[in-house]
């Protein structure tokens, strides 16, 4: 079955979640790039022509990078919406109405994230929306364009129609960000499941490399009949290709397991 319709329609490619690298991002995805085809190089062909590689392997490096970027951001989106929640659920159970709920969800906040906090800008001009009698629900939605989290567009959706419940608005609220919060909570608990998967897939990548490095510097002449001949060449650069497939691989299936959360 095709996914559910939503009531409003996603935020673009280009929209906040995305991860876009700065100054010192760019040199340290350059730095890992320059490494890791030197080790090319020295490991696999003891050849300065090794260096070309620097281009696939630096391409492969950027899009890795803002991948994890990007899942990092959402993470951070994920967890301040979290503690709105838990913000808005408090203000309402002790009688506080909705509107005041969001403006002191601001603090919680500030308090917690400081002005490295990702949503305090957008809340900030949600309530200001709502100063200007624009209702809040109206005032949400923007941030529920602007960042296409299934938590944030779930929640948006019951705010969007839960006013037309009658009386049970405030705990149609409440029970919603209840459940939200409880879904986020067990996200968040998967994750660190996934980052210690992630950890060992980091390692599982580097030991070839590391065993073919010692191998060279402490053998010898063992690895010579492998280097500066044709047969040696490819040898090394169909291991070369298993060795970054198996990485690729490995890196897809964390990258699945994470998208299906």
């Amino acid at each position: 079955m095709g996914q559910k319709e939503r009531a409003f329609p996603h935020a673009k490619a280009d929209d906040k979640l995305s991860f876009v690298p700065g100054i010192r991002d760019y040199m340290i995805m350059t730095t890992e790039a320059m490494g890791t085809s030197a080790l090319i190089a020295y490991g696999f062909f003891d050849s300065a022509w090794g260096l070309l590689s620097v281009l696939p392997v630096g391409i492969l490096n950027f899009c890795r990078y803002t991948r994890r970027g990007s899942e990092k951001k959402e993470e951070c989106i994920r967890s301040e919406f979290k503690e709105i929640l838990l913000s808005v659920a408090s203000s309402i159970h002790t009688g506080y109405a909705v509107e005041n709920a969001f403006f002191d969800a601001v603090d919680v906040l500030k308090n917690m994230y400081g002005e490295r906090s990702v949503l305090m800008g957008d809340i900030r001009e949600m309530n200001r929306q709502v100063s200007m009698h624009i209702s809040v629900e109206k005032a949400f939605m923007d941030i529920v364009k602007k960042y296409p989290i299934d938590e944030i567009e779930s929640f948006g959706e019951i705010f969007l129609y839960t006013k037309r419940l009658g009386g049970g608005y405030a705990k149609y609220l409440k029970d919603t960000a209840d459940r939200l919060e409880e879904r986020i909570t067990l996200k968040d608990e998967l994750n660190s499941m996934i980052a210690q998967k992630k950890l060992e897939l980091s390692i599982m990548s580097i030991m070839p490399m590391a065993i073919l490095v010692y191998m060279k510097l402490t053998g010898g002449s063992f690895l010579e009949p492998l280097y500066h001949n044709a047969p040696g060449i490819i040898l090394m650069m169909i291991c070369l290709g298993i060795y970054a497939g198996s990485v690729a691989l490995g890196n897809y299936m964390i990258a699945k397991v994470t998208n299906s959360l």
